[in-house]
């Protein structure tokens, strides 16, 4: 089957969506976790004193912040991947789902904000106790955006894989297999 105004083959866009969207959920996974234990061991380091943890922190940190840019190049071209290959399909899902797809990407850009804060004040949160404490703030903001944003994302991939009825939205969003998909992710 061929796509009429393209006049590509459709088993092209099964291995684009395919490498794309898997390249995307293994970077977005990858930030969801590092992002939690890098936070996570900086807290440590300033509770015990320990300088290691903190350098440790600082390279999940930078980590973080390359693998941000990538997750969200590959964000991008899967929406235009979609809307290219399966855009009936892309347009109907953004329907249904439309507010939790807006909350997934105000909390990705939350992600962002935060992380990006995260890193670039390290060496000013070394100046105060104030500051080191806004500085893990910061962390524990961006750690929350990213676990908000899996939580979200899983309602949308639970309903593509369990589709429920429109109404009410509390079925269509926790349908039977988003407990199950969100705590295999975590």
């Amino acid at each position: 089957m061929t796509l009429e105004a393209l006049d590509i083959p459709m088993h092209y866009g099964k291995v684009a969506i395919g490498v794309v969207a898997l390249t995307h959920a293994l970077f977005a996974t990858f930030i969801v976790g590092s992002s939690l234990i890098g936070v996570a061991t900086e807290t440590v380091g300033w509770l015990t004193r320990k300088t290691r943890y903190d350098r440790l922190a600082r390279t999940i940190a930078f980590t973080l912040i390359l693998t941000t840019a990538a997750v969200s190049f590959f964000g991008v071209t899967l929406i235009f991947a979609l809307n290219i290959f399966w855009p009936r399909f892309w347009s109907t899902l953004f329907r249904i789902m439309f507010w939790p797809l807006l909350l997934e990407a105000a909390m990705f850009l939350g992600e962002a904000i935060f992380a990006s804060a995260w890193f670039y004040s390290w060496d000013w949160a070394a100046t105060g106790p104030g500051r080191k404490r806004l500085h893990l703030l910061f962390g524990w903001l961006a750690a929350g955006c990213a676990l908000t944003a899996m939580l979200v994302i899983d309602m949308v991939a639970s309903y593509m894989l369990t589709p429920r009825p429109l109404e009410p939205v509390w079925d269509r969003l926790f349908n039977p297999t988003m407990i199950h998909l969100h705590l295999h992710r975590w």
